[in-house]
């Protein structure tokens, strides 16, 4: 699916995925704060909470889009 075809939202909930898939990477699951999420998607905190409802969710997000198999 292309960006044209994908709304801001979906674009936004893709950009916070491969923020958070990042930096778990980095620091994993503890050492990674929303803030920091938010700060490397280059959105508010709040808008987060648009999208997922708590650090939990989207690390099972971000498994499930990136994990391999």
């Amino acid at each position: 699916m292309s960006s044209d075809t994908l709304t801001k939202g979906e674009q936004t909930r893709i950009v916070i995925l491969e923020a958070a898939h990042r930096l778990f990477a980095e620091q994993g699951f503890h050492g990674t704060s929303m803030r920091q999420i938010a700060e490397a998607a280059g959105i508010a905190l709040g808008g987060i909470y648009t999208h997922f409802e708590g650090k939990e969710e989207i690390f099972a997000a971000a498994i499930t889009e990136f994990h391999p198999i």
